[in-house]
């Protein structure tokens, strides 16, 4: 036998199984193996699908099948299944990227700003990293419908409750450079390259401009 002859059996047998227990996870996950294998993305799409309703409260199946129907030009099954994680777990804020990503690239940003506002709402009012990471999110597409005034506002209402965390500051200060408020922005990327991690600060400074370096004081400035 041919490797993709065995696989074509193993696949037979998975199905076999599955057609006796509909629900035996076993040979789902099996036949999802055959069937990628295989490259059969849209099969392995469906099965994906069918392990993320077995398996409500994880979520990996159910990211999987998001990125899977993504990759398979289904931009509405995709967004349906996004929206369906980040509503059941909204501190997962790199699903919430990639869901952003793809509203965007489908020009249905409105739709992403209703949905962060609706899922802030149900978030508690102290401070916390997913409240910090939902508003900055929405201070990104606020700013990417060029509501450039509604993303600073958003984001000067967390510098107050986040006074030791670069985003904020950083954020801002991209807002105001996409403006073209370089001046008022150079001191807030100064600020928050300061504040960042040692492994952000080169990507923050690539922002400030030749005469504003780290070593420069307010004094040395005209």
């Amino acid at each position: 036998h041919c490797p993709q002859g065995r696989l074509a059996a193993r696949g037979e047998g998975y199905q076999q199984v599955l057609s006796r227990e509909p629900d035996n996870q076993t040979a789902l996950r099996g036949l999802l193996e055959v069937r990628l294998q295989q490259g059969n993305l849209g099969a392995a799409a469906e099965l994906l699908e069918e392990l993320a309703a077995l398996n409500p409260q994880e979520v990996g199946y159910a990211l999987l099948s998001a990125q899977a129907k993504r990759r398979l030009g289904d931009s509405e099954a995709a967004l349906v299944a996004y929206r369906g994680i980040v509503s059941a777990r909204p501190e997962l804020l790199e699903v919430w990227q990639e869901a952003i990503d793809l509203f965007a690239q489908e020009q249905r940003l409105p739709e992403a700003l209703e949905l962060l506002e609706t899922t802030l709402a149900s978030q508690p009012s102290q401070p916390s990293d997913t409240v910090l990471g939902l508003k900055l999110l929405l201070g990104f597409v606020n700013g990417g419908l060029n509501r450039y005034g509604e993303a600073i506002s958003i984001y000067d209402q967390l510098l107050p409750d986040y006074p030791d965390d670069y985003r904020p500051l950083f954020s801002k200060a991209l807002a105001l450079s996409q403006q073209g408020q370089e001046q008022a922005a150079q001191p807030l990327f100064q600020r928050a390259a300061e504040l960042a991690p040692p492994e952000f600060r080169d990507q923050i400074r690539a922002y400030l401009q030749p005469e504003i370096n780290p070593e420069a004081t307010s004094s040395d400035r005209h």
